[in-house]
């Protein structure tokens, strides 16, 4: 049902997207015709259930906050109306003395905007947009050359990874940008928004094999990111 929900959304806003570009180039022959931006993002993503099972067993914990690039296709931000497709790809590491922590991901979204203020090369525009995260964590332990039996029995080396896919949200946001030239073709973006989840799977096995007890997960959390926009 929620798969199904996600074709929906997602076909809805690339008509929504053709629709504004071909108001775009209908208005203006100038430009790309379209939007790229690349950015920095910081997010809170919400890992306290893993977190608890990993401090548990004495692993690192996953940090809750991460920074990461992000980028964006999009028709031109000038538009009255305009829709974009975000992308972040994010990955941190921790370690003690025994465990590294390996935590990575992606985070996807496609977006609908609206002008609501305009005043000199100023622009403001609250948005709404649907997507989905995906996480993965990878446990490996440090203790490659045991010394004593125990440390054989007790402390295997290797390492497991587990995953978590699918994180649906709607994300709601504003979007400012202010134009760097008098034509606007190049700009400072700020976007903000929260990421509602719309539904909490369970951890798994990277083969897909649940695990009983599994904690879940959210997409739900702040974010923000600072882009530099050519169009």
């Amino acid at each position: 049902m929620m798969k199904s929900f996600l074709i929906l959304v997602l076909t809805f806003y690339v008509f929504i997207f053709k629709f504004a570009h071909a108001q775009q180039v209908s208005s203006s022959s100038s430009g790309l015709g379209l939007a790229l931006s690349v950015g920095v993002e910081v997010a809170h993503f919400y890992v306290s259930p893993i977190n608890a099972i990993l401090q548990q067993h004495g692993l690192p914990e996953v940090p809750e906050t991460v920074i990461y690039p992000a980028g964006t296709i999009a028709d031109p931000v000038t538009s009255r109306f305009w829709g974009d497709a975000h992308v972040g790809v994010f990955a941190v590491q921790r370690s003690n003395n025994q465990y590294e922590t390996h935590y990575s991901g992606h985070v996807f979204n496609a977006n609908l905007f609206g002008l609501l203020l305009h005043k000199h090369h100023f622009r403001l525009c609250p948005g709404l947009g649907f997507g989905f995260l995906d996480a993965h964590l990878l446990l490996r332990s440090k203790t490659d050359n045991p010394v004593t039996i125990d440390d054989a029995v007790t402390n295997l080396s290797g390492s497991r990874e587990l995953v978590v896919k699918y994180m649906d949200y709607l994300n709601p946001q504003i979007f400012t940008s202010l134009g760097l030239d008098r034509d606007e073709h190049y700009l400072l973006g700020l976007r903000a928004g929260y990421r509602i989840g719309l539904n909490r799977p369970h951890w798994q096995l990277e083969n897909g094999n649940s695990l009983a007890n599994a904690p879940t997960a959210s997409a739900k959390g702040l974010y923000a990111e600072l882009e530099f926009i050519i169009q």
